[in-house]
């Protein structure tokens, strides 16, 4: 019977150390093969009571919009027209006027801007010229009065190739800020598309810090890096005084704080830490609120694999271990000033599985999804959020 068992490890040990060398199970069939170094990490206790439950997103509207999926990244012009990214490499927009918001009906007119390669991140500098953070080409800018698409950037320190450019916030002086998020570039999939979900999750369950913040001067057209080893950078925002830039650090579920003026220019803080799930993109709302999208919850299992990065290898090339979006989407709002949370949005019932970009322009939230064909929009004066109770 010893015996036996002593057969039996040594084939499970030969079958598991077989299974962590090849690709993870989302790879299969793809035209290429990625890989990091897994590392441990120590994730904090799953946050408390300052996310109590609430329903609110299951009673927001939408704008629907056709055959047109996963609305992922919105920006607003200032005529109000909503611009929106797409992954099949295309940018539409809907005019102010055409704009039709509901709970069912018929969907919006949209009509095609661009077409890059995967764009992640959309944002109108102070000319109206777009930025786009596209992971497959670099920085972009479309010339609003041209039309003429130009890569700003697509390297840094000179020669080091950007490989996934994630969002993009501009400030009032010109200055650009953006985010780089893993030294694994996008995947072109069987569909011909780019597959950014891949390189994602696996960046995020490896623990590896390989992100980076940056920013680009168009003056100069100097890249920088101004903030290096952050575990999947993402979401980029500045406060309304443009003091500062935020930064979601999704792998470890929290927000950065790099200081760009002031007593403290060129130093970065934890700003807000252990959130509930991943943080994706991040925006300033006109109203003073800090906006912050949570692409998926975190769930127990994977924080208690965290530490153990062999486990963590195995678990991602199996089909029952291979990260998925966990729990109710959430939008988390705080404040820009000191960080607390002022309340979140939730809800299971909502057409909005994932949750990856969020804006508030005078008074309406607008909500953006990898997965689905529809925006969320939500009033901010039709119910509060449910706020975290009193410290």
């Amino acid at each position: 019977m010893k015996r036996l068992v002593n057969y039996f490890m040594l084939g499970l040990a030969v079958c598991l150390g077989t299974l962590s060398l090849l690709p993870p199970l989302g790879m299969f069939g793809l035209k290429q093969a990625i890989d990091l170094d897994f590392i441990a990490t120590h994730p904090q206790p799953i946050y408390g009571d300052a996310y109590p439950p609430n329903n609110e997103l299951d009673k927001i509207d939408y704008i629907h919009l056709g055959s047109y999926e996963g609305p992922e990244s919105i920006a607003i012009n200032k005529q109000g027209d909503i611009y929106f990214s797409l992954k099949t490499g295309e940018i539409r927009y809907i005019k102010h006027k055409d704009v039709h918001v509901g709970t069912t009906g018929t969907a919006s007119p949209s009509h095609s801007v661009v077409v890059v390669g995967r764009p992640l991140g959309i944002f109108f500098d102070q000319d109206e010229n777009l930025l786009i953070a596209d992971s497959v080409k670099g920085l972009l800018r479309l010339n609003k009065n041209t039309n003429i698409l130009e890569i700003l950037t697509g390297q840094f320190n000179g020669t080091q190739k950007l490989t996934f450019v994630n969002d993009v916030a501009c400030a009032t002086d010109g200055m650009i800020y953006f985010s780089d998020s893993t030294t694994l570039a996008p995947i072109l999939d069987k569909a011909g598309d780019w597959n950014t979900y891949i390189p994602s999750i696996f960046t995020c369950f490896s623990g590896q810090p390989a992100g980076k913040f940056l920013s680009y001067n168009p003056k100069t057209k100097i890249t920088k890096v101004l903030i290096e080893k952050i575990a999947y950078s993402n979401g980029v925002t500045l406060d309304q005084e443009e003091n500062s830039v935020f930064v979601c650090e999704s792998a470890t579920s929290r927000v950065l704080r790099y200081w760009i003026k002031g007593v403290n220019a060129g130093k970065s803080q934890v700003f807000i830490d252990n959130l509930p799930g991943y943080p994706d993109g991040i925006r300033m709302g006109d109203d003073g609120k800090l906006y912050i999208a949570i692409f998926g919850m975190r769930s127990k299992i994977m924080d208690f694999l965290s530490p153990y990065p062999m486990i963590k290898r195995l678990g991602i090339r199996l089909p029952f271990l291979f990260p998925k979006p966990h729990g109710v989407p959430m939008v988390v709002i705080a404040d820009p000033k000191s960080g607390d949370i002022l309340g979140s949005l939730q809800g299971s019932q909502s057409k909005l599985k994932v949750i990856t970009n969020v804006v508030e322009r005078d008074g309406v939230v607008y909500i953006g999804s990898l997965i689905g064909n529809v925006i969320g929009v939500k009033s901010t004066a039709s119910s509060a959020a449910t706020a975290a109770p009193a410290k």
